[in-house]
């Protein structure tokens, strides 16, 4: 079975409160073999550890882009919300807008922070919000998302190798098009077809 590429992230505001919670659901997606596209606990704690207090519009601009190519990469998205932040807000809105499958973890007893969040206003087949009280919980809810995803991923009689490049804007335009990846594809193909056959 072939790895599921995870989008995995959360707030930085409270990193060293939640670090074991984020190692933990970061140790999970690993197990169940999946790959980070974006290692969030990593990149967070080297930063503390490396006693970074400041991050210029440059260094932002490049981790945001870092991000932004991350997730474009990633088969399936995972968000924890233990700590509610604009940035977890956008990029989940971001995940949905580009068609990735996205779960949101929320624990008992914060839920506060989920309902005063940008992400409840949102609604789409591709968000699933889950609760979870304990470690097995997590280990459940994450495992039945990626097998979900994992087993559903359709089979091809055509297969295509492409830069990440390239995927990211056939991505944003199967999306501006409202149509799938697949769709598009097809359409360019037939297009082609068609001026193909009215050149002759």
């Amino acid at each position: 079975m072939s790895a599921i590429r995870v989008f995995f992230t959360s707030s930085a505001r409270e990193f060293k409160k939640y670090k074991s919670l984020y190692l933990l659901i970061r140790e999970i997606i690993l197990k169940l073999n999946g790959q980070l596209t974006w290692d969030f606990v990593k990149t967070v704690d080297e930063r503390i550890k490396n006693n970074v207090t400041f991050i210029s519009n440059q260094e932002w601009h490049s981790i945001y882009t870092k991000m932004y190519n991350a997730l474009l990469e990633s088969d399936i998205a995972i968000f924890e919300n233990s700590v509610s932040a604009f940035s977890t807000g956008f990029l989940t809105g971001l995940a949905i807008s580009n068609q990735i499958p996205t779960l949101v973890l929320v624990k008992q007893g914060l839920e506060h922070t989920f309902k005063s969040s940008f992400t409840e206003g949102i609604i789409s087949k591709y968000l699933n919000v889950a609760h979870f009280r304990s470690t097995n919980d997590i280990y459940k809810i994450i495992k039945e998302f990626i097998e979900v995803y994992q087993d559903n991923k359709p089979t091809e009689d055509f297969h295509l190798k492409i830069s990440r490049h390239e995927k990211a804007f056939i991505r944003r335009l199967s999306n501006e098009l409202g149509i799938t990846k697949i769709d598009l594809i097809r359409k360019f193909i037939k297009d082609n077809m068609v001026n193909k056959s009215e050149n002759k």
